[in-house]
Parts: C-alpha cells; sequence; structure tokens
C-alpha cells in the first residue's frame, strides 16, 4: 500500500515508507512530543530529554503476511523512574506532568499533525505480535476517534475533547505470532461527514505497568473495513 491511502484508510498503513529509517511516514512518536514539564524534575531539561527519546524500531523482514518488508515495534522505557509505554499514533502527544494519569497529558491531532479522513469504516482490522515480554498478563491497547475538523483530545485521565462521531477502543492480547485482530468501530453519528481519524498504538492498556520493562509489540496492515 502506498504513503498516501487517501481519506478513507490509514496513512502508511503497512509501515512500508520510512522518513530516514527514523519515523514511520505520516506516524508520530515520541521525538514528536510538546513536551511541557516544569519544576525540578525538569531541571536542566532532564525530563523532556528523557520523554522525546523514541520507543520504536524499523524490523526489516518481519511483514506480518509475507515475511518481506517491514513492520513497526514499540516499546516499554523507564523515563525519570516511570516505565513508558511505547507508543505511535497519528497525532502528536502532550506531556507536562511525569504523573503519567494526569490529564494534563493527552494526545491529540494540532495542524500539522492530522490525517484527512472521510470514511465511516464499520470495523477496524491490524496484525499485532508480541516480540518480548507481557509477562504481567496485561494487554496493548488500540484506539481511534474518527472526529470532525476541530482538533480531538484523548487526555490520560480517560476523558476526551472534542466531537467524535464514531470510535474503538480496543484492549488486546499479542501472542508470540503474528495475528489479525479486528473490531467493530462503534458511532455517535451517522450523518455527519467525518473530517479527521485520531488513531494510536500503546503496549499498555495502562501507564507505568508493573513488570511492564520487556514488553516490545509489533505492528502491521491497518485497514478499515467497509461492509458495503
Amino acid at each position: 500500500a502506498p504513503a498516501d491511502c487517501g481519506p478513507y484508510q490509514f496513512p502508511n498503513p503497512d509501515f512500508q515508507y520510512w522518513e530516514n529509517d527514523d519515523l514511520p511516514t505520516s506516524w508520530y512518536s515520541f521525538s514528536d512530543i510538546q513536551c511541557d514539564i516544569t519544576g525540578i524534575v525538569n531541571i536542566l531539561n532532564a525530563a523532556c530529554n528523557a520523554a522525546t527519546e523514541n520507543h520504536h524500531n524499523k524490523l526489516s523482514g518481519s511483514n506480518a503476511q509475507s515475511g518481506s518488508g517491514y513492520s513497526i515495534d514499540i516499546y516499554v522505557k523507564s523515563v525519570i523512574g516511570v516505565k513508558a509505554n511505547g507508543a505511535i499514533s497519528t497525532g502528536r502527544t502532550r506531556v507536562a506532568s511525569t504523573n503519567a494519569t494526569e490529564g494534563v497529558n493527552y494526545n491529540y491531532d494540532p495542524s500539522g499533525y492530522r490525517w484527512t479522513f472521510n470514511g465511516r469504516p464499520d470495523s477496524i482490522s491490524f496484525y499485532a505480535k508480541k516480540i518480548s515480554g507481557y509477562s504481567h498478563g496485561g494487554n496493548a491497547y488500540f484506539k481511534v476517534f474518527i472526529h470532525d475538523g476541530n482538533t480531538f483530545y484523548d487526555k490520560a485521565d480517560g476523558t476526551l475533547q472534542g466531537t467524535s462521531y464514531g470510535s474503538m477502543l480496543y484492549p488486546f492480547k499479542p501472542t508470540s505470532n503474528w495475528n489479525r485482530f479486528v473490531k467493530k468501530v462503534t458511532y455517535t453519528n451517522t450523518t455527519a461527514i467525518p473530517q479527521l481519524i485520531l488513531a494510536s498504538f500503546s503496549t499498555g492498556e495502562t501507564a507505568n505497568v508493573a513488570n511492564s520493562q520487556n514488553d516490545h509489540l509489533g505492528l502491521d496492515k491497518l485497514r478499515c473495513i467497509y461492509d458495503k
């Protein structure tokens, strides 16, 4: 699939296109964080420097179906003593507190960090595998918000800000093999034409999970599925 799949699919859905081998085209991660941590914890910018280190790898020869091409590995990393989940998103992350569950931390899609999307898919599928870890028994997490043309905020305290037309919140359990996962999208408005999509994967359903320090999650082949 090409890097630009138009307004009815995810951008770069197979993770085949990368910017200088650093980040998959049209996706964002920790190097793009808006870090607003203040106080003693950020003396000499230590907290923000740690927070903006990436938590992902480009995987070669590991395409979920063909065994060739690329996929992505996201992984947990310690940041100022906190086990920060690996994550990747079509939007940007803001971090303003080292307490990972505070609402001042959020994922959002401001101008320059957004994907135009006009579809109403019935479900969404993707491939995932456990590369290592998950001995704690926890879930990985995939969240999608299909919304209007204004910035949408998915806050770490569980609150949402913005006008969502459809969403998918999917905790899932990766195994050691590539598996295809499919989940229905739930709509609250089926007449308005969507303008944007905010999607994010995380190695964990919650933050700072005990014994999660070795969690590595492989991801590949996202698809929006239209039944008719």
